[in-house]
């Protein structure tokens, strides 16, 4: 939650990213932005309903300049335009929360268990057990109640924008 999702990243944000990350070398990093954009692209043409819980600090986390934070953040209300996406930030005032258990997809399915994917520096788990996806599924109803609702997220957001 320290960044804006990988899913709402424009690729000047990814770049910026990539390029404080010491274990990306730089002659990766524009393959990695392509890579990244076409798994985007590939996503919103499904049109799944997503929801993404973006802690306040990863909205003022300055990756580049300030145009480009600007542009990034105008980006996710944009975003949020479409039926299928849903932006809930979780304020600084609230504290320690539910979030801190680290970066996690759950994805639900009509016809399968549910599975979640928990991401790491260098590596993937995917946790298909149905303990696994109750606990992330509880991490997920605290995130609800404590980040700010669609319309005063899509404010803060720009506002710290602006």
């Amino acid at each position: 939650m320290n960044v804006v999702p990988a899913v709402l990243q424009l690729p000047d944000y990814m770049r910026a990213l990539f390029l404080g990350a010491p274990n990306v070398p730089n002659k990766e990093i524009d393959k990695r932005v392509a890579a990244r954009t076409a798994r985007q692209q590939q996503l919103f043409q499904r049109r799944c309903p997503m929801t993404f819980y973006i802690h306040e600090y990863a909205l003022r986390l300055p990756a580049g300049d300030g145009e480009l934070m600007s542009d990034q953040l105008h980006h996710l209300n944009h975003m949020s335009n479409r039926t299928y996406i849903t932006n809930r930030v979780v304020p600084v005032s609230a504290g320690v929360h539910a979030g801190l258990a680290g970066v996690f997809t759950f994805m639900k399915f009509a016809k399968l268990e549910p599975i979640v994917y928990v991401d790491a520096e260098n590596h993937g788990v995917f946790l298909d057990d149905k303990e696994s996806a109750k606990a992330y599924l509880n991490i997920l109803a605290s995130l609800d109640r404590t980040a700010l609702d669609v319309e005063q997220s899509r404010e803060l957001i720009t506002s710290i924008a602006s």
